[in-house]
């Protein structure tokens, strides 16, 4: 990192989460997607779990189906074991492949007894459609500061993978637009750390926009999760980019939030849209990202 900055603490959701999910529901949020560090699990990648993590995982679970917030869960997120990567070389390696639910159309059995009742099982037809399924259509688009990004783009993006794939369920995973926490003048750094985020706002409503003209053309989009709920260290930029709804001072060891413009919006969008009874935007947040879930995609 430029600023020498690490993810050591970053915005700790490790100790803060029951406050954020506290947040999210006076948000008006409905789902939560978060990813399992396989690092934090198992560390070396195979054999001895990390029970602490475990733990860590168990606990936010709860605390979500607690506050009736739905759970959705990314098996990995681009943090592979080092022992992993320094055996296979990362993903580039053709040994390295996910596939027991695909094959065999259930989860492995560590996994039931680990989680138990909460976890979702197969119908028998459900069975044969995972078994079937080779492919997971999903999609991310992130702009820089100065861009407005590109909504129609993303339309056209999950239209195609209709045409190519069929009628399966699709999720926009990953979406936001960054702030520099600084703009630099004639070698001189300044403040952007604004809570006005407008350009967010517009930017989350044009792509919204567009997954819903896709699901009036005939796609099963299912949700759409924006990035991210609150600011946290970004791994090309540390602290340098922000794309959280809501603030996080990280110059006070206690690591207030603060919502911003756009967190504002997005509740009030939210409720109004519930009021309505149209079909459902809800939200989410990832690794702390937020996601809107489409409860009748077919408008």
């Amino acid at each position: 990192m430029k600023d020498k900055s690490t993810c050591d603490v970053a915005s700790d959701g490790y100790h803060k989460y029951k406050g954020d999910v506290k947040l999210m529901t006076e948000t008006g949020i409905e789902a939560y997607r978060f990813s399992i560090s396989w690092s934090r699990l198992i560390p070396n990648g195979r054999g001895a779990v990390n029970q602490q993590g475990l733990k860590y995982y168990n606990n936010i679970i709860d605390e979500l189906t607690k506050r009736g917030i739905q759970v959705h869960v990314m098996l990995y997120h681009l943090d592979l074991p080092q022992a992993l990567e320094d055996e296979y070389a990362g993903w580039l390696s053709p040994r390295i492949v996910i596939l027991h639910p695909l094959v065999f159309g259930d989860y492995p059995q560590v996994m039931k007894k680990t989680i138990g009742s909460r976890l979702p099982s197969f119908s028998k037809v459900q069975t044969e459609l995972v078994k079937a399924s080779k492919t997971d259509p999903s999609s991310g688009q992130q702009a820089p500061t100065q861009s407005m990004g590109d909504p129609h783009g993303l339309q056209l993006m999950l239209q195609h993978l209709k045409e190519s794939y069929g009628d399966l369920p699709i999720y926009v995973q990953e979406n936001g637009k960054l702030k520099l926490s600084f703009l630099f003048f004639s070698g001189k750094a300044s403040s952007n750390d604004s809570l006005d985020d407008t350009d967010r706002v517009d930017y989350i409503k044009g792509y919204i926009e567009g997954v819903l003209n896709a699901t009036r053309n005939g796609v099963n989009a299912r949700g759409y999760f924006a990035w991210s709920f609150v600011d946290m260290f970004e791994l090309l930029s540390g602290y340098q980019t922000r794309y959280g709804l809501y603030r996080v001072d990280f110059d006070d060891a206690a690591l207030p939030r603060r919502a911003k413009r756009s967190a504002r919006w997005y509740r009030d969008f939210l409720k109004s849209k519930r009021q309505s009874r149209q079909p459902v935007l809800s939200s989410e947040v990832s690794r702390v990202g937020l996601a809107v879930i489409f409860e009748d995609a077919r408008i």
